[in-house]
């Protein structure tokens, strides 16, 4: 079993409801055990159209599902749940992105761990320093609270 983290963040309809429904999906799957979620955060919308504000949060999972296996589930449960891919940043009923995944570092044209802007985004730091500031950023070599830290003072900053 791996240990991954998924954001997961919705800024249509009944946000909580959306992201409630989409763990629940999760820890569904026989190959799935959803093991900690982070309290839910409120941000801006990053890039893109204008939109409303999202809902995020992070949980911990156990998975003995592949990178890529795990990604077509995330996939399966955003698509189940009305997703439509239709603007790229544009507004979602969900989003399901694989965080980290273990201590493996991926680059492919359709999966990126861990995630790219992760280290730059608050509303994934901050959740996912509530269940786990340890997990450790495979490229970077940074805690998720050393990043988070770094974030923060960054943003005083400007």
């Amino acid at each position: 079993m791996t240990t991954a983290f998924l954001s997961l963040g919705s800024n249509i309809g009944n946000r909580e409801r959306h992201i409630d429904e989409a763990l629940l999906a999760l820890n569904r799957h026989e190959q799935i055990a959803v093991i900690r979620v982070a309290s839910y955060v409120e941000s801006r919308a990053v890039g893109g159209p204008e939109q409303g504000d999202f809902l995020n949060t992070v949980s911990q999972i156990q998975t003995d599902l592949l990178p890529m296996e795990l990604l077509t589930v995330c996939q399966e449960i955003e698509e189940q749940m009305g997703r439509k891919r239709i603007e790229q940043w544009g507004p979602r009923i969900i989003d399901i992105d694989i965080i980290l995944y273990g201590e493996k570092t991926i680059r492919r044209a359709h999966l990126k761990i861990p995630h790219p802007r992760m280290h730059e985004r608050w509303f994934v730091l901050f959740p996912l320093c509530q269940i786990a500031s340890d997990a450790r950023h495979p490229r970077l070599r940074k805690t998720a609270q050393q990043l988070l830290d770094k974030l923060e003072k960054k943003s005083k900053k400007t």
